[in-house]
């Protein structure tokens, strides 16, 4: 049966007793505020809500003051703590595989969620965004997420390994530094979705000891657990591939058909059992992500415009005037007075 709030696999907050005690912090106190009991994380096939598991990350960084605690849970989370999905991960073929197999599938892990994997010339792309519907406080989340990602990649490229790139979808909020030192890479804010870049030359790296009779029996233990979402909405699945695609000319229902494995009419059909099409879902995720990068990036409007896959910058401002009654410009100069 389908919770009625997203769940995850306890697997997510592996060791997270022992890591508020380093910030000296009083378990009972920390635990009992969230009305979490530290024994559930002790056994990662049980299952928690996603909002306790993302507000347990924001409340580590409000009560250690640390504004990098989901950064720091995060860069050191093993692939093993990560349950079924780090073990499946980390006996995937290459890391290649491991990336394709963490983004195919992470739902089954973790509800609420949109990953997705892409490659284009010489970079690949590991996305991950929980939906803002369905989780508010998610900024520590995306850190912590990232994070694994990175160590489950590190496992076939060794220590030494490092993205090319991190994009987020927060705004810059003074820790870019840290942020970059963490995973020895450029940080982006304010981005359409949360994603690990690197290179795509990588894909090929082996992963050390990988057994792949292992990894189908782990794959089909975690689709056992049956935590996916069903039902005919795939909504979420969709506006992510979209906003990994924004900017390619070529985006339409075939691509978006190709990258979802699903064939061109039964996508239609499923889009329409959710109330919506592929031509509305663009014009969402164009008018979401608008916003995102008006409100948590310095990007001047020509670049958000190419960004959003606006051929010119008038079609941009005319389309946000029809959004929100007023042009990008002001709506920046607003957010920004009353963030300020």
């Amino acid at each position: 049966m389908q919770a009625q709030t997203p769940q995850v696999l306890a697997a997510a907050a592996t060791g997270i007793d022992g890591f508020i005690r380093r910030y000296r912090l009083c378990p009972d106190s920390f635990f009992g505020s969230l009305g979490f009991a530290p024994e559930t994380a002790a056994q990662p096939m049980s299952r928690m809500d996603l909002d306790l598991y993302c507000r347990m990350m924001e409340l580590g960084a409000e009560r250690s003051g640390d504004v990098n605690f989901g950064l720091a849970y995060g860069q050191a989370f093993t692939p093993e703590m990560l349950g079924l999905i780090g073990y499946m991960a980390i006996n995937s073929a290459s890391l290649g595989d491991a990336a394709q197999n963490l983004a195919a599938y992470f739902p089954w892990h973790q509800q609420g969620t949109a990953t997705g994997f892409r490659a284009q010339d010489d970079l690949s792309w590991i996305s991950y965004r929980v939906a803002p519907d369905r989780v508010r406080m998610r900024d520590q989340d995306a850190l912590v997420t990232l994070g694994m990602f990175r160590n489950v990649l590190r496992h076939a490229g060794g220590e030494d390994w490092a993205p090319e790139l991190i994009e987020l979808e927060q705004a810059d909020n003074g820790t870019r530094a840290e942020i970059e030192a963490a995973f020895g890479a450029p940080v982006r804010f304010g981005r359409p979705t949360n994603a690990l870049v690197f290179r795509s030359a990588d894909q090929g790296l082996a992963m050390p000891k990988a057994d792949g009779t292992l990894q189908q029996l782990l794959r089909c233990n975690l689709q056992a657990l049956s935590l996916r979402e069903t039902g005919p909405c795939v909504t979420e699945a969709a506006a992510e591939v979209i906003r990994l695609h924004l900017k390619d000319t070529t985006l339409d229902l075939d691509l978006l058909s190709d990258r979802m494995g699903m064939p061109r009419w039964t996508l239609q059909r499923r889009l329409q059992d959710c109330g919506t099409s592929f031509a509305r879902l663009v014009e969402e995720t164009r008018h979401e992500q608008a916003c995102r990068y008006l409100e948590g990036s310095g990007l001047s409007i020509s670049l958000i415009a190419e960004e959003l896959g606006y051929s010119e910058p008038s079609a941009f401002v005319r389309a946000f005037r029809r959004w929100e009654n007023t042009s990008p410009s002001q709506y920046r100069k607003a957010f920004n007075a009353l963030r300020h």
